[in-house]
Parts: C-alpha cells; sequence; structure tokens
C-alpha cells in the first residue's frame, strides 16, 4: 500500500512538470528507479543486453548491469524515456505490458530470422516474388499488395521487409493460414490483372562473385547464423567459436522447450570443405525439429540419428551433444554421441574438473539398437558456482611447437585457473591460452561453451529471456512448415 502512495504521488508530480525540463526533473527520475525496482516490464532486455523502453517496445541503446542502477544510470533512462514519442507526461503509467515490452525486445531477432526464412522461399517459389503494374509486391498470405515492401527487378522483395510486413500487418500469417503456392492462384485470389515475377532465383543471375570471394562471403553467413547466448536469471552463458578453416565443420545452438528449460547444442562434423558444412547446417535444423518431439537427451539424438543416416550415407560422421539447463529445478542433463565429454568444475571440490559419462556413437556411424546402446543420459544437480565447460573434439589436435597435445589435463588446469573469472570473460582468456600454446599456423576449429550457476533464482522471479526464445521458435516453426513443400 505504502508504494502505491508512493508511486501516486511521483505520478502527480511528473505530470505536473513540463517537458522541456522533463529529461533533468527528479520526479521522473524517481518514478524510474521505483519502476526499476518493481516492475517486470521496466526489467525487459534484448538479446544483445539492451534495455527496452516500456513505452515504444524498442531496444534502446542502454545496457543496465546488475543490481540497482546508480543514479547516473537512472538520469539517462529518464533521458531516454523523456524523449521517446510514445511517453506521455500527462500519464506516466500508460506504459505496456510485461508480455508486450517482450515481444518488442525479442522483435529484431526475429525479423532477422524470418527474413532468411523468406529469402529461402523466394528463392524456391515464383509465388514469392510477384508484384502488381505499380511495383507492389503481393503478399502469398493476404494476397493483397503490399506498398511497404521494397521491391527490385534483379532481386526481387526485401526479405526484410517481407518479415516486417508478416509480422506487423499480415492478419492471415497471425491467424496461421497457408500461403498460395502458386502465381495463378495468388493473382485470382488478388484479383489483379499484370502482375508480373520481380527478380530471379539466384542460380540463374549472372555471376557476380570468385570462388574465393564466395568462400569469404559463405563464411561471413555462417557466422552470422550462429546464436547469442541468451541471457539467463541465475547463470551466466558465454560461447565462443572460432573456425580452423575457410567454413566451420561445427555449430552450436540454444533452444528454448517451455517449462523453464533450455537446451544446449553443440555439433562437429568429420571433414572440411562445402560437404561438412553443409551437413551440420542440416544437422541443426534436424536436431531442433527432434528437440521440440521428445523430452529426453537420448531420444533427441535418437531420432536425429534415424532422420540424418540416409543423408549423411554412411561415409561423414557427426559428433553430437544435447544437453537440457532446468532452469528453475537448477538441473543439467545430458548425452552425447561421438562428443567430448563436459567438464565440470565445483569449487566445494578444490576446484578438481571432472569428466563425466560413456560416449555413444557419432550419428551417421550405426542405427537402431547398436546407436541407442551406446548412449548414455547423465544428470547433474547444479550448486551456486558449478562451471560446466563443453568443448568439440577438435580441441585435442591442438599442439604446441614442440609437439606436446593440448589434453583434458592442460584443459582443466587452465579451467581451475581462470575459475574466478565471468564466463564470458573465462572463456576469452582459456581461448587466448590455447592460441598462445599452439603459437603461430593453421588450428583446428574451437568451439568453447561455458555455463555457470550464478545463483539460486530467488521466489518469484521471471525467466523472461526462455519464454522470449520459445515465441521466436514458434513463429519460426510457422513459417517453416509453411515452405515445407518448397524443399
Amino acid at each position: 500500500m505504502r508504494m502505491r502512495t508512493t508511486i501516486d504521488s511521483l505520478v502527480r508530480r511528473v505530470t505536473a512538470a513540463t517537458p522541456a525540463n522533463l529529461p533533468l526533473t527528479f520526479p521522473l527520475i524517481d518514478l524510474v528507479a521505483q519502476m526499476l525496482d518493481g516492475h517486470p516490464a521496466w526489467q525487459a532486455h534484448d538479446a544483445r543486453g539492451r534495455w527496452v523502453c516500456p513505452y515504444c517496445c524498442e531496444p534502446t541503446s542502454l545496457v543496465l548491469g546488475p543490481g540497482a542502477p546508480d543514479h547516473d544510470a537512472l538520469r539517462e533512462v529518464a533521458r531516454v524515456i523523456a524523449r521517446c514519442a510514445a511517453f506521455d507526461p500527462a500519464a506516466p503509467l500508460a506504459f505496456h505490458s510485461r508480455d508486450a515490452v517482450q515481444r518488442g525486445a525479442l522483435r529484431p531477432a526475429l525479423v532477422d530470422r524470418l527474413a532468411g526464412q523468406v529469402a529461402f522461399a523466394c528463392e524456391k517459389s515464383e509465388a514469392w516474388r510477384m508484384g502488381d503494374p505499380a511495383g507492389r509486391w503481393l503478399c502469398p498470405y493476404c494476397c493483397t499488395p503490399v506498398m511497404e515492401v521494397d521491391t527490385d527487378p534483379r532481386d526481387g522483395p526485401s526479405p526484410r521487409h517481407v518479415a516486417e510486413h508478416l509480422l506487423d500487418r499480415c492478419p492471415a500469417f497471425a491467424a496461421r493460414e497457408r500461403p498460395v503456392k502458386t502465381c495463378l492462384e495468388l493473382v485470382r485470389k488478388a484479383g489483379i490483372a499484370g502482375a508480373v515475377v520481380t527478380g530471379a532465383p539466384k542460380a540463374e543471375r549472372p555471376a557476380t562473385r570468385t570462388g574465393a570471394s564466395d568462400m569469404a562471403h559463405a563464411a561471413r553467413t555462417q557466422k552470422t547464423m550462429l546464436p547469442t547466448p541468451p541471457k539467463l536469471e541465475g547463470y551466466e552463458l558465454a560461447c565462443r567459436y572460432d573456425a580452423g578453416g575457410e567454413l566451420a565443420r561445427g555449430f552450436y545452438d540454444f533452444l528454448a522447450l517451455g517449462d523453464g528449460r533450455l537446451a544446449i547444442v553443440a555439433g562437429e562434423v568429420r571433414g572440411s570443405g562445402i560437404d561438412a558444412a553443409m551437413s551440420a547446417s542440416i544437422c541443426r535444423k534436424v536436431v531442433a525439429f527432434a528437440a521440440r518431439h521428445e523430452t529426453s537427451p537420448v531420444e533427441v539424438l535418437v531420432r536425429a540419428n534415424e532422420e540424418l543416416f540416409h543423408d549423411l550415407g554412411g561415409s561423414t560422421d557427426l559428433a553430437l551433444f544435447f544437453g537440457t539447463l532446468d532452469l528453475r529445478a537448477r538441473r543439467f542433463a545430458f548425452a552425447r554421441a561421438g562428443f567430448d565429454s563436459p567438464l565440470l568444475l565445483r569449487p566445494a571440490q578444490a576446484c578438481q574438473a571432472e569428466r563425466m559419462s560413456r560416449n555413444g556413437a557419432p550419428l551417421g556411424s550405426v542405427r537402431g539398437s547398436l546407436f541407442r546402446a551406446a548412449l548414455a543420459e547423465v544428470s547433474l544437480s547444479l550448486v551456486p558456482g558449478d562451471l560446466l565447460l563443453i568443448h568439440n573434439p577438435a580441441l585435442g589436435e591442438q599442439r604446441s611447437a614442440a609437439g606436446d597435445p593440448y589434453d583434458a589435463r592442460r584443459l582443466a588446469a587452465d579451467l581451475s585457473d581462470l575459475d574466478e573469472l565471468d564466463a564470458e570473460s573465462l572463456v576469452g582468456c582459456l581461448v587466448h591460452r590455447m592460441t598462445a600454446f599452439a603459437g603461430p599456423g593453421p588450428c583446428p576449429d574451437r568451439l568453447v561453451l561455458a555455463l555457470r550457476c550464478a545463483r539460486a533464482p530467488a521466489p518469484g522471479d521471471e525467466w523472461s529471456a526462455p519464454l522470449l526464445a520459445l515465441e521466436a521458435d514458434e513463429v519460426e516453426t510457422q513459417l517453416v512448415a509453411d515452405l515445407s513443400p518448397l524443399a
């Protein structure tokens, strides 16, 4: 009751302030302090850690550290709010709900992911490249001309603009209706004469890059497709992947499974070049779909192996790690197929790193009961301070100038030395030590992922990051299902 009275008093003082002096008025700063401390709509951050304005639901340039913000930080937040076009000084409590702000935090990453799926659809189907005589793009979902989507005679519609239309303005996409599949059906439903196909598949366009630049472009595309570790309340999560060749043969991913669970995936193909890169990309998607239908890490690996066995052709092995983190119960369950065991560092055990579980067969090597029998599931109860390090098998290929291997003993020793660091700093320093150990020259792929249980979640904590990721996966699943006949 006392907090309600305090907020009401602050609202009256903010309302009385003039817009000209609003950025510097203490009533607004005091209101910001109250809201940041107690209202979940004011505590949303995007994947890059930027604070999201609760009035316009857009990520800002502010990155608020842990704990209560100091006066300078409160002052900057007040300045941002005062300049927000959606903020009404006469109604300072008219901000959006927690769910709406979370959707705003999610939106940039969701647009990027949808744009990739739209680009794939434009490559596979002319119905996604149709335009009316005025140059407006025709939406395959709502079958209407869209002025906001830029089209190019050579490249077709802008995938990003299409993604924004689907998310913000397309009622048919929001209602989860299916898109039309042919140009004839689209023209008939749109009722427009003279519609034309814009752009052309990339395979039919004149070559504009050399082979070397194509490889460089593919490498950059691979790097942008790797996800950013989500921010988790009560945990630190950091990851780094450095490709040893032109194209990466490994991958990692984070998947929200619902019910406060997060899946951590890491994989590596035994091979190199374009074939290995394609196999890694295919495996990542197959594992994501398997994780939505299975709850056990072992069953996810079995299902993924069955899906991929014929595609890999028995000639390509793929090492895979799949683990699930229960955020509330602080339990981590995992299984591995040809992948190195993670290291668990527990300060309560004199900083001794230990490995766990037997290894399974790599994906694509065997199938059926033989593959399942080789797997084992491990479940760990995490306590504050525990550090779990996941790394790819290729780390063991590193050697010093004297020919000494970077073995598990050396890795565990380095891990113990760096245990006092936060997860992100630990990963960076660990990779730096590996580079110094191996010296100049070519190095294998390096995938290092660290998960630390920072503290037990307090009662009533909001697990916002997994919920955001889950919503993104649901929308992407819808579009993938819609486009699956084109593949």
